[in-house]
């Protein structure tokens, strides 16, 4: 697929301070666009693919017939897919409410539940759990994004750099001019308002690591946030925030040989599935054709059961990299995901490409060592 990417490293030391919709149970519409409700059943996708509340398989429970909760095909193995079989349908997805069976946090009350709740913070990145948390209703954000995204994807002004990939655009905003001035405090003001969420977050994953045993682990993870004071001789210097701005034009629905894991006569893979080599990241809102997209990320458990994340404008998704997971071995899980965009939303990709930002912090490896060093 096609990818342009605007890369903003914002060097900050961390303070770490869907379719085309139409009226579904828990569902509001609102300008033609799918809206988060705190009512409802499960993800509007499986009724549009024929699943979920309006069908007899959610009263008939995870071990089903094959006609309910039919697994996808694995015609390969991949390493960094422990399970043998994908199931995108299951009733966690279809019958409960949508994201239930995530880790879903009001940020009023984050440091509350993850803070006075030990081992609570462990529990929601864990295997069998799709270990992305979604933080909900982060003041500032929504107006953050809508602020600053005409400045963010002002592509004519981006420079001309490309990367070995020649599919990827690159650009690092300086405040040496206007336009990169305006990108450049938009990016500073993004990871002010996620740096906080990473640094509580953290904060609560390291004191359930050290209960559990794993006190050098909890002391990398409190380092590379600034959580340890640098005399004790466990910190490390914070590390540096990115910010980045992609664009997804292709979506393939084409069988390809090396992913067989999604049904592509309903899904196009904008991203196949993977664990990130950043060891910290949370996900914005995406848009589709300059709207509103509740996405097509999902997230697989241990249990080989595939979760739509869907986010509202105020909303974030965080999870770890495959290094936290070996640093931890195996204690907190690196989120296996990917994006794929549903048949219904293609007319839409035609009309505009997928906009997401994200936030990163580095290090930027898969080798303990670089958390260590």
């Amino acid at each position: 697929a096609m990818l342009i990417c605007l890369h903003s490293p914002a060097s900050l030391h961390l303070l770490l301070a869907a379719y085309q919709s139409w009226p579904l149970p828990g569902i509001a519409v609102h300008d033609g666009q799918e809206q988060l409700t705190s009512e409802g059943l499960g993800d509007p996708l499986c009724v549009l693919d024929g699943r979920g509340p309006g069908s007899s398989c959610c009263n008939a429970g995870e071990t089903a017939s094959k006609e309910c909760w039919e697994p996808l095909p694995r015609e390969i193995e991949d390493a960094m897919l422990p399970p043998p079989t994908l199931s995108e349908f299951h009733p966690g997805r279809c019958c409960q409410h949508s994201l239930q069976i995530t880790s879903t946090i009001q940020y009023s009350s984050l440091e509350e539940d993850l803070l006075s709740k030990p081992g609570s913070a462990l529990k929601m990145f864990s295997g069998d759990m799709p270990a992305i948390m979604i933080v909900r209703d982060i003041p500032g954000l929504k107006e953050t994004l809508q602020r600053f995204h005409q400045v963010w994807y002002a592509k004519p002004k981006w420079p001309r750099l490309r990367s070995s990939n020649t599919s990827l655009n690159m650009h690092r905003p300086t405040p040496h001019r206007s336009w990169d001035r305006q990108a450049h405090e938009g990016d500073n003001q993004l990871a002010m308002l996620l740096g906080d969420v990473g640094k509580l977050v953290v904060k609560a994953l390291a004191r359930d690591l050290e209960s559990a045993g794993r006190k050098e682990a909890a002391d990398v993870l409190r380092g590379l946030v600034g959580l340890v004071s640098a005399r004790s001789g466990s910190a490390r210097t914070p590390q540096d925030a990115q910010v980045r701005h992609f664009e997804y034009f292709e979506a393939d629905f084409t069988k390809l040989p090396f992913d067989q894991l999604v049904d592509r006569s309903r899904w196009g893979s904008m991203f196949h599935i993977h664990t990130d080599s950043f060891w910290l990241s949370m996900q914005t809102r995406p848009t589709l054709a300059g709207e509103r997209f509740e996405d097509g990320t999902f997230a697989v458990d241990a249990f080989g059961r595939m979760h739509r994340i869907r986010l509202g404008d105020s909303d974030i998704a965080l999870w770890f990299g495959q290094v936290v997971q070996t640093l931890t071995d195996d204690i907190i899980w690196a989120a296996q995901h990917g994006v794929f965009l549903h048949a219904s939303a293609r007319q839409r990709l035609s009309a505009g490409p997928r906009r997401v930002t994200m936030f990163h912090i580095f290090p930027h490896a898969r080798q303990v060592s670089a958390l260590t060093d």
